[in-house]
């Protein structure tokens, strides 16, 4: 890119060749080094942010970031298997009638819920070992202090998809 230079060696080079002599270009380093720091804090930032627009909300980018972000390769995701939703229709829309039996007669279980209050209903599941992770319910039991557990939940609270719900296990 156009950005990629050596600031020294660029400052070196408009000198004119006459007054390119030691210690006019030891001084010219001098007063160009901080520009020089500035830049590699330039570049860093910016690797930084290309190695974040690479994470997206699939599973394979976000294995990758999570193992990345917590120096093991352990960490998995599993997708959950969407369940049948019953939906309530109006007879005008012509659908298969579903019947709600009461509880004295013999029918089948139907449960209504709303969207929010599904029972264990996430979209995918995260897989953390117990070598970064000793505890999900008490910060003082575990070993890190929930150090990888919170980098974890960030990750996956950045780079999901708004809606998806997810649950985090620990495995051996």
């Amino acid at each position: 890119m156009w950005y990629r230079f050596n600031i020294v060696k660029f400052a070196e080079q408009m000198l004119p060749p006459i007054l390119r002599k030691g210690v006019l270009v030891a001084l010219l380093t001098v007063l160009v080094t901080p520009l020089k720091t500035l830049y590699e804090a330039f570049t860093t930032y910016r690797n930084a942010v290309l190695d974040r627009l690479n994470i997206n909300g699939h599973v394979l980018p976000m294995e990758m970031a999570l193992n990345k972000a917590c120096y093991t390769d352990l960490i998995y995701i599993e997708s959950q298997n969407v369940r049948h939703k019953l939906f309530i229709y109006n007879e005008a829309e012509g659908q298969t009638p579903h019947y709600m039996y009461k509880e004295a007669e013999d029918g089948d279980d139907t449960f209504l819920y709303f969207e929010a209050n599904t029972p264990g209903d996430v979209n995918f599941i995260v897989y953390i070992p117990r070598s970064i992770c000793t505890s999900l319910t008490d910060k003082a039991a575990d070993t890190f202090h929930w150090h990888y557990l919170t980098t974890v939940k960030n990750l996956l609270n950045r780079y999901k998809a708004a809606g998806t719900t997810y649950e985090i296990r620990l495995i051996a």
